[in-house]
């Protein structure tokens, strides 16, 4: 199900719902949980609770297809979902250990061979061998490229970050997943004019939230404060609980001097995000506006 978009999983859902309805075989158990799990990940922290309600959703499928086809040799294709299922919940020492027990059966698996890496330790690292002779072998695994080129960006590698995160977006040119990445990458080399090319890509095909508040994040790097509100309000509409973009919202707010506006968002930065490097300054701010407000 090589699909990356809103409307695409959606769509798939509402098909598998429609078939339920006449013949559920393992095939049909397989490929819904399969959905469920990548359209989740695909949601990810952009709508936390969308998250949570499909990892749910495909946990009580995985526990009915053990139980319908406990005897089958399908069994070990659940078994191997409910591993994603278990990392994907952020336990990812429980889906190691179901991998582990499938290494006979599925050693030579591609897909299997992902997930050892993706769940391997506490995090994957991008320089493990595994993954790089896995992608060797199979150049165009796009979700084994695509993680590799998070891990790349989240350890500060952003020049090779960059380079797969635009070989990812030439696989799959029309995923806002693949292309809001590529952007985001190019924001980081301090070209917003050209990462807002990218997000207008997407924002093309669906309203997709991290591409959202990646435009305004661009807008604002611009200079264009009072074009950005738009989507970082936009944001927080999807997702109130969405930190960064209550704090741009402050920080845009407070630079155009409307100050009450300011302090609301920063107040809900510090109360979403209390442990923050920059708290201090935010409570600073905010007594600041308040000062100047009185």
């Amino acid at each position: 199900m090589e699909i990356h978009n809103e409307k695409s999983y959606r769509g798939a859902e509402k098909l598998f719902e429609k078939i339920l309805q006449k013949k559920s075989t393992p095939e049909y158990f397989y490929y819904r949980i399969k959905n469920l799990l990548n359209w989740s990940e695909y949601v990810g922290r952009s709508n936390s609770v969308k998250h949570v309600k499909l990892l749910n959703k495909a946990k009580v499928l995985i526990s009915q297809a053990l139980q319908l086809y406990r005897y089958n040799e399908k069994k070990s294709d659940f078994e191997l979902l409910r591993s994603l299922y278990y990392g994907l919940k952020g336990y990812r020492k429980f889906a190691s250990q179901i991998l582990a027990r499938l290494w006979d059966k599925y050693r030579e698996n591609k897909y299997y061979r992902y997930l050892r890496w993706k769940f391997k330790g506490n995090s994957p690292n991008p320089f493990d061998k595994d993954i790089s002779v896995l992608i060797e072998k199979h150049p165009r695994f796009f979700k084994a490229r695509f993680d590799r080129a998070r891990y790349f960006f989240n350890h500060g590698i952003l020049h090779i970050a960059t380079s797969e995160a635009r070989y990812c977006w030439r696989l799959k040119p029309k995923s806002p997943w693949a292309t809001t990445f590529y952007g985001v990458c190019i924001l980081e080399h301090n070209e917003p004019y050209r990462a807002i090319l990218y997000f207008k890509k997407v924002l093309r095909i669906e309203e997709y939230s991290p591409a959202i508040f990646e435009m305004g994040r661009s807008l604002y790097l611009y200079g264009k404060l009072k074009k950005s509100l738009m989507f970082f309000n936009r944001s927080v509409e999807l997702n109130p609980g969405n930190v960064p973009a209550h704090f741009y919202l402050g920080k845009s707010y407070m630079i155009l001097r409307m100050r009450e506006k300011a302090i609301f968002h920063f107040k809900k930065y510090i109360l979403l995000n209390p442990s923050a490097i920059d708290i201090d300054d935010v409570k600073r701010w905010v007594n600041k506006l308040k000062n100047k407000i009185n």
